[in-house]
């Protein structure tokens, strides 16, 4: 299962307008495993009600880990967007 940790670096952290990109990006890849961790929380990365309870704010430090098909490109576009600060779209 690759996984990589991304710093949370735009202002609002993991908040829902976000979110909801990362969300809409993640449920691209429809056959692939999403889960997004930060400390002892883990939460399904295509649902945002889940990613929301992560309370991930600036500076937090998240996991993400993918499986499935398309796990590494999956990955790869999801870390981007969040280390980008969510200014790349879906």
């Amino acid at each position: 299962m690759p996984s990589q940790q991304v710093e949370v670096i735009n202002n609002v952290g993991l908040h829902a307008t976000p979110l909801a990109l990362f969300v809409s990006k993640a449920r691209t890849f429809s056959e692939t495993t999403i889960r997004v961790r930060r400390g002892e929380r883990e939460a399904d990365g295509k649902s945002l009600i889940g990613l929301l309870t992560l309370e991930a704010l600036k500076g937090t430090t998240i996991e993400i880990r993918t499986e499935g098909p398309q796990a590494e490109e999956a990955l790869r576009s999801l870390a981007e967007m969040v280390a980008s600060g969510f200014t790349m779209r879906p």
